[in-house]
């Protein structure tokens, strides 16, 4: 679709700019429940089409306003559910939970799904340029660009991406 092809163009030009040193970070306030929110209702309506139970908890306690830069921490959030959603199989379940750590002042947004799953020795891979089976690209839609452009995103902010994983859970 014409939504799909966009993404593609994007995810091309942001690996360009990440292989380039050239990604930037347009930092500014923003309402960070607001946002979360309208992405994670955008998302439940995917869900919806696999049958997948999908729910979401927001911890109260997130600040009304943050500074960062709220575009790209919306694309690496749905760089991560959207994979969420693509592997997890007809109605399984994505659960996700959103909470504020006051100490090292960072958003911490958990999305756990019971999807396929990935084996121990290729966990250290699934950041890396590359598709970890080609068997699992080809029944999936997506280039393989995404978690990559999300945990360079994240070593850009000073965050952290990082999963746990058992096969087939």
């Amino acid at each position: 679709t014409g939504n799909d092809l966009n993404k593609l163009v994007i995810s091309i030009l942001d690996m360009q700019k990440i292989q380039d040193h050239t990604l930037e970070l347009i930092e500014s306030s923003f309402k960070p429940l607001e946002d979360i929110v309208k992405l994670l209702n955008m998302y439940k309506a995917k869900a919806q089409l696999k049958n997948q139970l999908y729910s979401y908890l927001i911890d109260s306690s997130i600040p009304e306003i943050l500074s960062g830069s709220p575009s790209r921490v919306l694309q690496v959030i749905e760089i991560v559910l959207d994979n969420a959603i693509k592997f997890t199989h007809t109605n399984g379940e994505i659960n996700i939970n959103v909470v504020y750590d006051k100490f090292t002042k960072k958003l911490i947004v958990q999305i756990q799904d019971n999807g396929v799953g990935i084996a121990k020795q290729d966990q250290e891979c699934i950041y890396k340029l590359q598709q970890l089976d080609a068997t699992a690209s080809r029944s999936h839609e997506g280039a393989g660009l995404g978690l990559n452009i999300a945990y360079n995103i994240m070593k850009l902010m000073k965050g952290n991406i990082s999963l746990k994983s058992i096969p087939n859970k």
